[in-house]
């Protein structure tokens, strides 16, 4: 497979990096919170399909360790794919990212409307590069059809192989007037309260939950209503730490991790 053609290196301000972009491809600022942004790449002229995100987080070393947020980041992504209809995960390792410490997670799975198993989507293979530096966390990712990355794969791991950390790097700036807001998969929507994780959804159906800790063991819990679109959940006898927890309500769903109080 011929080697890919960048066009430039970008440095995004408010990102903490710098990445190769290729000729023809777009890379796009979808906007983010005070401690969270994200890009997209993608392929204006729709030779390959896949989407590459780019992701900075602050505040990662609050609860912990940076390889701690590290292990529980990959662990929620690694959840994310198996929880898919389909899922498989194949493979999660670790390696180095400018000489620091990170993790790399891949599979395949299909979006689906658990309900009805109806599939949304072709198989995807997603693909998860996870680090971390002090406070600040960085993940960057692909995710695109099977098919089509079964014949790209090159082209999207030159890109990741391209980044380049600024691990001087310990503030995200502020949100800019204009930038838009990502509902991203790690999106606000999962605050840990205590030993309670609350969940603004802003409906009144009750959500599925699915929960598992570090180590992979499934969590029962209690879900309540708070009124107003907004649920708790309490997991039963659990000693506390990270848990990675997907939230399923009709066809939408987001997926990400929570501290609870020991």
């Amino acid at each position: 497979m011929a080697a890919t053609s960048f066009a430039e290196r970008v440095v995004p301000a408010d990102l903490g990096l710098s990445v190769w972009v290729p000729s023809g491809w777009a890379l796009e600022n979808l906007g983010g919170e005070s401690d969270f942004r994200m890009y997209a790449m993608y392929d204006t002229s729709g030779a390959h399909g896949a989407l590459v995100f780019l992701e900075v987080q602050s505040g990662i070393t609050n609860d912990g360790t940076t390889r701690e947020w590290i292990k529980a980041e990959a662990l929620t992504r690694g959840y994310l794919i198996e929880g898919g209809c389909f899922g498989t995960l194949l493979a999660d390792d670790t390696m180095r990212v400018d000489g620091v410490f990170a993790r790399e997670v891949y599979g395949r799975s299909a979006d689906c409307d658990e309900a009805s198993s109806t599939l949304l989507s072709e198989m995807k293979d997603r693909y998860f590069r996870i680090t971390g530096n002090g406070g600040i966390g960085w993940v960057v990712s692909f995710e695109g059809d099977t098919a089509d990355v079964d014949t790209a794969a090159n082209t999207y791991l030159d890109i990741l192989d391209s980044v380049r950390l600024d691990l001087s790097f310990q503030t995200i700036p502020p949100v800019r007037v204009g930038d838009r807001h990502v509902a991203s998969p790690m999106a606000s929507k999962i605050v840990s309260q205590g030993n309670t994780i609350r969940m603004d959804l802003g409906t009144e159906i009750e959500p599925g939950i699915q929960a598992v800790d570090l180590r992979g063991r499934v969590l029962h819990g209690k879900i309540v209503s708070n009124g107003g679109g907004a649920w708790s959940w309490r997991p039963e006898g659990f000693a506390g730490g990270t848990v990675a927890i997907r939230i399923k309500s009709g066809a939408r769903e987001w997926t990400g991790s929570a501290v609870l109080s020991r």
